[in-house]
């Protein structure tokens, strides 16, 4: 996503300043910026807090659909016809990741060792305010599982090669490699 320039800039703190470096973001470096102006910097890394448990449970949603598409007999294809249609970024970027089989033997997108250090500093964050996260501490258990079975090649996309295990299918999707 970030390479893709889909993550916009979260600039906070004094406005004089945050005027100052607007010309260098928008469209330059960034989709575009959410204006937080005035507001305390630690604002917008809570807001990027928020948007890792987002584009965490999105990748853990798209692991069980994908599954469930494979168990059922709808196949990934329709599935991604639906992604396309409705979702199409970036919910097409880890969809591929996981129908092509590129979550595992190779670079990955986001490894799992970046993944964990971010969903340990998350859930002290959502400890410390009183939140619940049930469905990102479902993912980060996952996390946990892709660590153990891939070691620090693992790719946060392999939380969909810990639910076809757990859906008793094997952890690579090696169909589609062409094996």
């Amino acid at each position: 996503m970030a390479e893709g320039g889909m993550i916009p800039c979260v600039p906070a703190g004094e406005p004089g300043a945050v005027d100052h470096i607007r010309p260098c973001l928008t469209g330059v470096i960034w989709k575009g910026i959410i204006d937080f102006s005035g507001e305390e910097p630690i604002k917008a890394a809570i807001l990027k807090v928020i948007g890792n448990i987002f584009i965490v449970n999105m990748i853990e949603t798209l692991a069980e659909g994908h599954v469930f598409a494979e168990k059922t007999g709808l196949g990934v294809e329709n599935l991604q016809k639906f992604l396309s249609a409705i979702f199409p970024n970036p919910y097409m970027i880890h969809s591929k990741e996981m129908s092509t089989g590129n979550y595992y033997g190779k670079e990955p997108l986001v490894s799992i060792d970046m993944a964990q250090s971010l969903a340990a500093e998350t859930m002290d964050m959502a400890k410390e305010s009183g939140t619940s996260v049930k469905a990102y501490e479902t993912a980060v258990e996952h996390m946990k599982m892709v660590k153990s079975y891939a070691g620090p090649t693992g790719d946060i996309a392999g939380l969909y090669g810990v639910v076809r295990m757990e859906s008793g299918l094997g952890y690579e999707n090696r169909e589609s490699k062409g094996w």
